[in-house]
């Protein structure tokens, strides 16, 4: 019923060939002239009574007076001419039924169609009254049995099927106006349809029934008053209502061209009802005929709109098919271009698919995804198969592909799994993942990069392989040649580290004979530890090795032999040392320590004063500035500091102090390991620093006083987390819980001096051992010394070693005193 452009099931953007052409619009209401010929028809009769003609039509009555002179052919037209009144009445009265029953199946035909159930409901309402008016015909022409006289019987009937006319249109219209129908179904309808015939057909058999067994009707017509037909008020009353309310009420809810006919059918409606009410005072009159012609209109203009409802439906899916019809055109228009530029891009793809299979077959450098899982996902590069190994396959663990063992495996899916689990910027994360591993007699370096879905989480990481083989050995050459440098520099110092350490060797020898693995694991990680010094990586990483043991045997002690004769025998043209030569320890002298003992014993005027000068001396000499004892271990920080990838700032606050080298000696040599856990575990990424300066600071510092010697040691790191370390004490069996219980967070922090237990994550060939805490409180112990730690969480930590001064270095001070 509402005006629906023809183009509305069409795609917007081909409603239109070039955005100026618009698709056609049928508009949906009457044309303009049809109201002004119901309005002229319905009016023209009066006009033309005006003028002074007269439809009526005389009655004739025949008897048997006139019929005897008459012969049979005059008789017959004698009552053919006496019934032409109820001939036309019959003609009009049909008529109208027929029109009744037309625009009846147009409006089922228009819901079969349109699924619109307001057109047969009001189709329905019509017919009936069509129904009921055919009966009223029936019963004029006396082809139905009736009791009543016809001059009775007529008037009444037309009076009450004018009133059941109004009374049902008035209802069916109302019935949509009260009531909201948009949402019921198909079935509904239907079933709405069948009940609401079924009752107005019950209704008119009842109606019918009762008025023909009536044998006496209330008379209907008064000639002497002003209201001939006053059975006629009624109907004239409503269809002025329906006309001027109800009807343009129900074309606003529901608009469209039926809705149009039925308040135009109301003007022939009104008309008929006000010749009859005030015109017609007999059968068969003037305002009778003019009367039942208006109701026969009254009838067709309902009709007539259902046909501009169809001529409606026509013409727009006649513009449709046109429409569809320019669409499809432009369709194939389209799809020809868009099957050239397919075609092209086809063979783009092609040539870009062959590019990147050339790439895919011949790049040197390997690309994998690894999922959530860490396995390798389908589709990697062919040079997989050369770096990493030929039975490399979908599904496999990339850890085990790069041939890591249990303990390293272990480590690498951790930090492969908080990549996935992102709670720390991208790059942080990706920095924890290990990123060298030798396979076979190559070296390899992988680097990733995060795949993320829509949400921005991580579904894989795209791990680039490279052969570093070449640049590893470039870098061990260097590191040899660096190894060199530092050792001519320092040739006394690592002559002593070599001495120290083979003595260490054979004092690991016998506790490895004795299986006290405890105390050799701690003496070895030093050895490893002071290797970093003089940057002997390639010793360091052996003994790393070694310390992933189970057990470290005699065996692996004389590879750590070997690797140091060795090491000296390659370079003895250069450094002029031998594993197996016995040296001296040797002491540095230059000319102004000479001449300062030369005065000495020249200015001492007895025996005794020469050999108190001499004992100065030679504890003088046997003392050395803290900044070169330090300076190795600092440079070895910056090192490793480069190594992580980290901005430290290593600094040393003492300058002008000399200490007892041969008493510190213990402690030097184990500096490394608190500077190992200050780089690798103490000090924050940039990321994680917050709002402390990017770039992190350790400080050594020494000072003197009567009695002791202290060394301190001092990051501004993350703090050793107490907590952590209770629980790692309790969770491998060195504590109990009462014990944890009744710990001060002084004794809790001790506790990083216990072997074997680390807040490490994972162990690496830096820190998470466990022993380098613990060698370094052995160190401490054997000089008679003690160690304190104090830390807060995210400000960092600080450590005070005090040694006593050697008791014999006392004596002597004072003996030399004494001899001044």
């Amino acid at each position: 019923m509402g005006n629906v452009p023809a183009s509305s099931a069409l795609p917007a953007s081909e409603a239109a060939d070039d955005g100026k052409r618009v698709t056609p619009e049928v508009v949906n209401r009457l044309p303009r002239w049809f109201p002004i010929v119901v309005v002229s028809l319905s009016f023209l009769p009066f006009l033309l009574n005006q003028l002074g003609a007269d439809f009526g039509i005389q009655d004739q009555p025949v008897t048997s007076e006139s019929l005897v002179q008459l012969n049979p052919l005059q008789i017959s037209d004698h009552v053919h001419h006496s019934l032409t009144g109820p001939f036309v009445h019959t003609l009009l009265e049909w008529s109208s039924t027929i029109a009744a029953f037309f625009t009846m199946l147009m409006a089922f035909s228009y819901f079969f169609i349109k699924g619109d159930i307001v057109t047969p409901i009001i189709g329905l309402a019509l017919f009936c009254s069509g129904v009921i008016d055919a009966f009223h015909t029936l019963a004029a022409d006396r082809m139905v049995f009736a009791l009543a006289d016809s001059k009775t019987l007529i008037p009444f009937t037309w009076a009450f099927c004018r009133n059941f006319n109004a009374l049902i249109t008035t209802v069916g219209v109302c019935l949509f106006l009260l009531t909201k129908i948009d949402q019921t179904t198909h079935r509904k309808k239907v079933i709405s349809l069948i009940s609401f015939a079924l009752l107005l057909g019950f209704i008119s058999y009842a109606i019918m029934y009762t008025l023909v067994h009536q044998p006496v009707l209330p008379t209907t017509m008064y000639k002497e008053n002003f209201i001939h037909r006053p059975y006629d008020l009624g109907a004239l009353v409503l269809f002025a209502v329906l006309g001027g309310l109800i009807c343009p009420f129900f074309y606003r809810k529901y608009p469209g061209i039926f809705s149009q006919t039925l308040i135009l059918s109301m003007i022939p409606q009104f008309m008929t009802q006000a010749h009859m009410t005030f015109g017609s005072t007999a059968l068969f009159d003037n305002h009778f005929n003019i009367a039942h012609v208006l109701k026969a209109l009254s009838y067709v203009v309902p009709f007539c709109g259902l046909v501009f409802e169809f001529i409606n439906v026509v013409a727009k899916e006649k513009a449709t098919q046109e429409e569809l019809k320019r669409v499809n055109t432009n369709l194939e228009s389209i799809v020809d271009q868009r099957t050239v530029e397919l075609r092209n891009e086809r063979n783009e793809l092609q040539k870009r698919n062959q590019t990147i299979e050339n790439i895919y077959t011949n790049v040197k450098s390997g690309f994998l995804i690894v999922n959530r899982n860490g396995t390798i996902e389908e589709g990697f590069t062919r040079s997989c198969y050369n770096l990493l190994s030929q039975d490399t396959h979908q599904g496999e663990k990339f850890s085990t592909a790069l041939g890591l063992d249990e303990r390293k495996a272990g480590h690498f899916n951790v930090m492969l799994e908080q990549v996935f689990e992102d709670f720390l910027p991208e790059d942080v994360l990706l920095k924890q993942v290990p990123s060298r591993f030798p396979i076979g007699k190559m070296v390899i370096k992988i680097e990733g990069a995060v795949i993320r879905d829509k949400e921005s989480l991580p579904l894989g990481v795209l791990f680039t392989i490279t052969d570093i083989t070449e640049l590893v050995n470039k870098e061990k050459e260097n590191t040899v040649r660096n190894s060199l440098i530092q050792i001519l520099k320092r040739k006394a110092e690592f002559r002593n580290f070599l001495e120290d350490t083979k003595m260490v060797l054979q004092e690991c020898k016998k506790l490895a004979l004795s299986s006290n693995q405890k105390r050799l694991r701690i003496l070895i990680h030093t050895i490893k530890g002071n290797c970093g010094i003089f940057e002997m990586g390639a010793i360091a990483n052996l003994i790393d090795t070694i310390e992933d043991q189970n057990e470290i045997t005699i065996k692996s002690l004389q590879d750590i032999e070997n690797a140091f004769r060795e090491f000296l025998s390659k370079h003895q043209s250069i450094l002029g040392l031998s594993y197996d030569r016995e040296g001296d320890e040797i002491f540095l002298v230059d000319r102004q320590q000479v001449e300062a003992l030369a005065r000495s014993a020249t200015s001492a005027q007895t025996l005794t004063a020469v050999k108190a000068a001499i004992n100065r001396w030679v504890l003088e000499l046997n003392r050395t500035p803290f900044s070169l004892l330090v300076e190795p271990v600092m440079r070895m920080g910056s090192n490793i500091a480069s190594r992580l990838e980290k901005q430290v700032e290593i600094v040393n606050l003492t300058t002008d102090l000399k200490v007892d080298t041969e008493l510190l000696r213990p402690i030097f040599q184990n500096l490394v390991h608190l500077i190992h856990n200050a780089l690798d575990h103490g000090l924050e990424s940039i990321e994680e620093r917050g709002d402390k300066p990017k770039k992190g600071k350790i400080e050594f510092k020494a000072e003197c006083d009567d009695r002791f010697w202290h060394i301190i040691v001092r990051d501004d790191g993350r703090g050793i987390n107490t907590e952590k370390l209770v629980q790692r004490a309790l969770a491998s069996g060195r504590l109990i819980a009462k014990e944890a219980e009744r710990l001060s967070r002084e004794e809790k922090l001790k506790l990083i001096f216990m072997d074997g237990l680390s807040t490490a994550d994972a162990v690496t060939d830096i820190s998470g051992r466990g022993v380098g805490m613990s060698a370094l409180a052995e160190a401490v112990k054997l000089v008679n010394g003690t160690i304190s730690v104090s830390s807060e969480m995210s400000r960092g930590t600080t450590f005070k070693i005090s040694v006593p001064i050697d008791p014999k270095e006392l004596e002597k001070a004072v003996s030399f005193e004494l001899a001044a």
